[in-house]
């Protein structure tokens, strides 16, 4: 067992509540009931109306802050509960004074509760002029004339970082975390973390690691709660920092108590590059905002409403994200890496919640416009393009995108920026050609490949077309062309021969298309036109290869050619013909005869 070492964040101690000074109501010191230090104060709460606490003769500022202590009390027989005001903690400038309640009747169990409060709920006092801290009695009856109430350890706290550990072997756990909060010889009672039969609270800023000090952090089965107390929202967090600083959390839960979503636990494991995060098997439920890291393992957890996930090139494979319930238009997970995500979002789950959301949103300025999605399933999102629960959402203006969907299940659909093109390729399949010297056996490399769609199959082969331009686009009306933009047709058969060739296309919708050619006086172009899908276009790179990749319903036929005869060595056409298999695709090798 490793020992923690806390760093505090964002503390300023108001008063120990080791000496009786400036201390009212609560004015006697009690050595044996208390939270921190040497003492805690006592005293006798009796009145409806009655305050206790700590008046300071030079203001301490509660500006940003979040208010903390201890208070105990065996008043609860006399107590009002919540719905009443209960007992409400106070801050006072000298002149205006504020309150909000604390806990009631009905909601305090007795024992040491520990009071956390965001200081921008007092809103009349002037926070640079703070001088008093404390807590006002609602009662339905006079109390026992006796000390029944006890208070402790005022002071404003964001949380602590936490280190320790040497290796995998030597971890810090949550157990060394809650003993160094507690204290052992000397008692600190900082409460960010406490446990209880075996199931730990959270109230504050957890930080594993500092920089580059070593540090080893193990969950393992664990269950942290987050509690359900007035704070600013991205106060409660857990957060990784620095390259010292390696993460392992196995098996665990960790939730945020109540409803509100200020309680949330922001997760952010980005900060200073940590050294290692690996997070597999876990479960979070109402966490707040996700920012996760290259490298990053976060495979097989659920994320049960929580607010947006950063992927940031993490490894999310297997993981399951459900009942996201952002603004309308934005999405349960952020892609926003300049790499295909393809094996990071393998075999998902995304279940839209109630909000209009998308399942993914890819950034429009660092991500790639090729991308893969492997056995990802969706569920509840809209089958329609363009709507803000489409399944996935581009917001790109300017990118063409071209998304393969490998055994992804559920409604497919896309949302795109104005002037952006999303090309959904479903269970693509293959077609690869390799050319290689006859006799040598080498690959030849610049041969220019041409294959067309046969009347075998579902691509267009000679389908009729009416054709229309305007300056140098032309623009293709072709009923259920089953193409994406950027690939290739050829258009024959019109009278207008500028408008007649192999061209690359722009995709319009499902019944058109566009291309750019040399320009005609006459639109639409007459004659009969007619319009075929190639399959491949192009030149063999240095392997003598050239592959295209594509979904097919059905097998589909083609016919094509192999020629080198531009420059040196040049070789005799070769013809290619054959049918390509929907569900497998094709592989081919065409073997070319030195001319």
């Amino acid at each position: 067992m490793a020992t923690a070492t806390l760093g505090l964040i964002g503390h300023t101690e108001i008063d120990d509540a080791d000496s009786a000074t400036d201390w009212n109501t609560l004015d006697t010191l009690d050595p044996d009931i208390k939270k921190e230090g040497t003492n805690s104060m006592t005293g006798v709460v009796r009145s409806n109306g009655t305050t206790f606490g700590v008046t300071k003769a030079t203001a301490v500022s509660c500006s940003g802050e979040h208010l903390r202590f201890w208070v105990n009390t065996i008043n609860i027989p006399y107590m009002q509960p919540e719905s009443s005001n209960g007992y409400e903690v106070y801050v006072s400038d000298g002149t205006n004074t504020d309150y909000v309640v604390a806990f009631g009747s009905d909601t305090y169990n007795g024992g040491w509760f520990n009071l956390v409060i965001d200081c921008a709920l007092f809103t009349t006092v002037t926070p640079a002029n703070v001088v008093t801290w404390g807590m006002r009695a609602n009662h339905t009856a006079t109390a026992k004339n006796a000390d029944n109430t006890w208070m402790d350890y005022v002071r404003y706290m964001d949380g602590y970082y936490i280190t320790g550990g040497t290796g995998t072997s030597d971890t810090v756990k949550l157990s060394d975390v809650a003993v160094a909060d507690k204290g052992t010889t000397t008692l600190y009672g900082y409460g960010i973390v406490e446990e209880s039969e075996g199931v730990y609270f959270g109230s504050g800023e957890i930080q594993i690691g500092n920089g580059t000090t070593t540090t080893y952090f193990e969950m393992d089965g664990d269950v942290l709660v987050y509690t359900d107390k007035p704070v600013a929202d991205g106060l409660y967090s857990l957060n990784g920092n620095g390259s010292g600083c390696n993460i392992s959390i196995t098996n665990s839960t960790i939730k945020a108590s109540g409803t509100g979503n200020n309680n949330r636990p922001d997760v952010d494991m980005s900060t200073g590059s940590p050294g290692s995060v690996s997070v597999t098997d876990t479960v979070f439920i109402r966490g707040g905002a996700f920012t996760l890291g290259s490298g990053q393992t976060w495979t097989g957890c659920t994320f049960n409403d929580c607010e947006q996930i950063t992927a940031g090139g993490a490894d999310l494979r297997g993981s399951s994200v459900a009942g996201y319930e952002g603004t309308a238009g934005t999405a349960a997970l952020l892609y926003s890496v300049a790499a295909d995500p393809d094996g990071e979002l393998d075999n998902m789950y995304f279940e839209k919640g109630t909000a209009t959301t998308h399942a993914i949103e890819f950034d429009a300025t660092n991500t790639p416009t090729t991308i893969y999605l492997r056995g990802i399933d969706f569920s509840g999102y809209n089958a329609s393009n363009g709507q803000n629960d489409s399944t996935l959402y581009f917001p790109s203006t300017t990118k063409t995108y071209t998304v393969y969907l490998v055994g992804c299940t559920g409604n497919i659909s896309y949302r795109v920026g104005t002037g952006g093109t999303v090309n959904l390729v479903i269970n693509p399949v293959s077609f690869s050609i390799t050319v290689i010297d006859n006799t040598t056996k080498n690959p030849i490399q610049f041969v220019a490949v041409t294959v067309w769609a046969t009347a075998t199959g579902n691509l267009p082969h000679e389908d009729s077309v009416s054709i229309t331009s305007s300056g140098t686009t032309a623009t293709v009306s072709h009923t259920a062309h089953g193409l994406s933009t950027d690939q290739w047709v050829e258009i024959a058969g019109c009278t207008q021969t500028e408008y007649n060739g192999i061209w690359q296309i722009t995709k319009i919708d499902d019944n058109s298309y566009s291309y750019t050619f040399p320009g005609s006086g006459t639109s639409p172009a007459t004659g009969t036109p007619i319009s075929t899908a190639l399959i491949i276009n192009g030149e063999t790179n240095a392997l003598g290869q050239i592959t295209d990749s594509r979904s097919y319903t059905a097998d589909q036929g083609y016919s094509g050619k192999a020629l080198k005869g531009s420059w040196e060595p040049v070789y005799q056409e070769a013809s290619i013909t054959g049918t390509l298999d929907k569900d497998n695709g094709a592989s081919l090798t065409v073997s070319l005869v030195p001319d």
